[in-house]
């Protein structure tokens, strides 16, 4: 398959903030003219993009296609965009990135603990959000969409539904805005955010093992402990993931 392209001609380079940042980029992402199309990785790895929706969805039902990477090469990627050695543990073992037997053991047990009705309660707080950002903006005036709603609301919601306490939430929508960056991340940035987020969410897990809470953080706390199903890494992995890894969809796609 490989030698149908040429891999000096990459269509999609994400490796290129220019191309991240360019919108005419981003209409040639999604209105590609070939199913297939070679492209590059932020961390610079060759990849293939598939961009059509019944293509997709073909990946998707191949049971010979999974979204672990080949066997040290997440590690070198996380390394090149400057996650710390110490920290790699963490990073590698994100949903999004494990074998399908584990993916499916913890999808099970995040499934006990994320319920349609802990989503539902949250939707009266992220109307009230919405509201009180757009009533800041300044209708005669340009507004930075990213920058003013779309970062701010994805990451409050996401706090309020996994239950970060309120004195973390003001220093997390900091550590948040380093992986918006991801790309090319700050190498003065990054770290200490990584750092700051993995010591504070192993302080929230021993919190609300101790006492707990109406959360997200409590529950899973609770499946792991009942079940040896999900251990310590894992549980740590899964709580900073959506700040590692979602904050971007809501912001890209909101702005």
């Amino acid at each position: 398959m490989t030698g149908t392209f040429d891999w000096t001609d990459v269509e999609f380079d994400l490796s290129d903030v220019n191309f991240v940042t360019d919108r005419e980029a981003g209409e040639r992402w999604t209105g590609a003219p070939r199913p297939v199309c070679p492209g590059r990785f932020s961390d610079g790895n060759d990849v293939y993009v598939v961009t059509q929706y019944e293509a997709v969805r073909s990946l998707f039902a191949d049971r010979r296609v999974s979204n672990h990477p080949p066997e040290g090469v997440h590690l070198d990627s996380m390394r090149r965009r400057g996650v710390p050695e110490e920290l790699l543990k963490y990073f590698d073992s994100t949903i999004m990135t494990m074998v399908p037997e584990d993916h499916r053991r913890v999808r099970s047990l995040i499934d006990r603990a994320f319920s349609v009705r802990r989503v539902k309660s949250l939707r009266p707080r992220i109307e009230l959000l919405a509201d009180q950002l757009l009533d800041r903006m300044d209708p005669e005036s340009e507004t930075d969409l990213v920058a003013e709603y779309a970062h701010p609301i994805s990451t409050t919601v996401i706090c309020e539904l996994l239950g970060v306490d309120d004195e973390y939430r003001d220093q997390w929508l900091k550590w948040s805005e380093a992986f918006t960056t991801f790309v090319r991340p700050d190498p003065e940035i990054l770290p200490p955010a990584l750092y700051g987020m993995v010591d504070t969410v192993i302080r929230l897990i021993g919190a609300r093992r101790a006492q707990p809470g109406d959360d997200l953080i409590s529950d899973l706390v609770q499946v792991s402990d009942e079940t040896e199903k999900l251990d310590e890494v894992e549980l740590v992995a899964l709580l900073c993931g959506p700040f590692f890894l979602l904050p971007t969809l809501p912001v890209r796609t909101s702005g």
